[in-house]
């Protein structure tokens, strides 16, 4: 059984390293431009900051260096290694970082729960129809938001896994009978899906074969090492 590896970083409990700017010798030219794009600091350093996480582990294993580690991307934005047969998936919001490896397609989603108050009323009702019966069917607040998390990081996930886009999915995903209720994993449309949930945040994988899932949580002390 192939293993995926997860790497977890909390934005929220770890912050950022004061030196986060060193790290920029490790973005190619277009991802410096994309790095400049972005208006916050906060969003600049996610941003370079699950680069590094990523591009470091990369390195790690293919014995490189990390500013050696460049990006092609599919049509619809994926990143991917030309060259190597290694897949990988990166995902980060206001709260957490979190970085899929593995030896075969993955993909990846990480949402905080706090964000998902005001969604999961207003988009609810752009899934299918099941799905969002089963969202508002949840008798308390809480439950409806953790339910469209659910659904929403496993959505995103799956158009990651498939590297497609996500509102030529959203209509008619979960049309097949899915309903999420406390599984942490599950089978759905040939697609494997494995839940987890961290301080307030919902993460979703998802993968085209059944695997072993291995949780790392990073910490800045230990990133700093390394």
């Amino acid at each position: 059984m192939t293993t995926i590896d997860v790497y977890y970083f909390s934005i929220v409990k770890e912050g950022y390293p004061e030196t986060i700017k060193d790290l920029l010798f490790i973005l190619d030219d277009k991802e410096k431009e994309r790095y400049m794009r972005y208006k916050f600091d906060k969003d600049r350093y996610c941003f370079l900051y699950s680069r590094y996480i990523l591009k470091r582990e990369l390195a790690r294993r293919l014995g490189r260096a990390i500013e050696s580690i460049q990006f092609h991307y599919t049509q619809n934005g994926k990143p991917y290694l030309e060259e190597d047969a290694l897949y990988f998936n990166l995902a980060h919001c206001s709260h957490a970082i979190a970085v899929a490896v593995s030896k075969q397609p993955v993909g990846i989603d990480v949402e905080a729960l706090e964000r998902h108050r005001s969604l999961s009323e207003s988009l609810s009702s752009s899934f299918h129809s099941s799905v969002a019966s089963h969202i508002q069917s949840q008798d308390t607040e809480a439950k409806r938001i953790d339910a469209f998390a659910s659904y929403w990081t496993c959505l995103e996930a799956y158009v990651k896994l498939h590297a497609s886009t996500l509102f030529s999915h959203i209509a008619d995903f979960g049309n097949k009978g899915l309903r999420i209720d406390d599984e942490k994993a599950f089978i759905y449309d040939q697609t494997y899906f494995y839940l987890e949930n961290f301080d307030g945040v919902k993460v979703a994988i998802a993968s085209d074969t059944m695997a072993t899932i291995q949780f790392s949580n990073l910490t800045l002390s230990a990133n700093a090492a390394l």
